[in-house]
C-alpha cells in the first residue's frame, strides 16, 4: 500500500488529534509519505520541504520534525552536507495499518448493509421480477445466480 494512503488515514484519525499534531506536522507527514510512495525512506532537501509543505520558515520546519521525531513517528538519519534520510518508525506504520484495517472493515460493513438494503428494496419494489426463492439459504434467485451473494470485493 502506498505510504501516502497509510499516512492519510492516520492524519484523519482521532490519534493525530490526541497527539496535538498541527497543520504543519500533518502536511510534513503527508509530503514525506508521498515522496516515499512504496519505498521506506526519502531524502528531500529542506528547500524542497519548505516549498512543497508551505511551511513558512526553516525553524518551523525543524520544530515539526523534532516534534514528530520525539513522538517516535519520524526517524531522521542526519547527514552532514547531504540531505537527511527520513523514514517512519515501524511501530508507527503498524499503528497506521491497524487504523486502515479498522476503516476498511467499517467500509465493508457499510457496503454490505447498503448492498443488502438495495436487494431488499428491489425485492419489495420488483418482487414479480424474481422467478423463485431458495428457501434453504433464504436468498432470492434470478436467472440462475443468487442476488444475495456479495461481490468479491466485499468478502473478507
Amino acid at each position: 500500500m502506498p505510504m501516502q494512503i497509510i499516512i492519510e488515514h492516520f492524519i484523519r484519525s482521532a490519534i493525530a488529534s490526541e497527539l496535538k499534531l498541527n497543520a504543519d506536522d500533518r502536511i510534513l507527514l503527508f509530503i514525506l509519505a508521498s515522496m516515499m510512495g512504496t519505498k521506506k525512506e526519502c531524502n528531500p532537501s529542506y528547500d524542497y520541504l519548505l516549498e512543497h509543505t508551505g511551511i513558512g520558515s526553516c525553524s518551523t520546519l525543524k520544530k515539526s520534525m523534532t516534534k514528530l521525531e520525539s513522538l517516535k513517528i519520524l526517524n531522521i538519519k542526519r547527514k552532514y552536507k547531504n540531505n537527511n534520510r527520513y523514514s517512519f518508525y515501524p511501530q508507527f506504520i503498524n499503528s497506521c495499518l491497524q487504523i486502515c484495517n479498522q476503516k476498511l472493515q467499517k467500509c465493508r460493513q457499510m457496503a454490505t448493509n447498503l448492498y443488502a438494503n438495495n436487494i431488499s428494496n428491489n425485492i419489495k419494489n420488483n418482487g414479480s421480477n424474481f422467478s423463485s426463492v431458495d428457501n434453504q439459504s433464504n436468498s432470492y434467485v434470478k436467472g440462475g445466480h443468487k442476488n444475495g451473494d456479495l461481490p468479491k470485493w466485499l468478502k473478507h
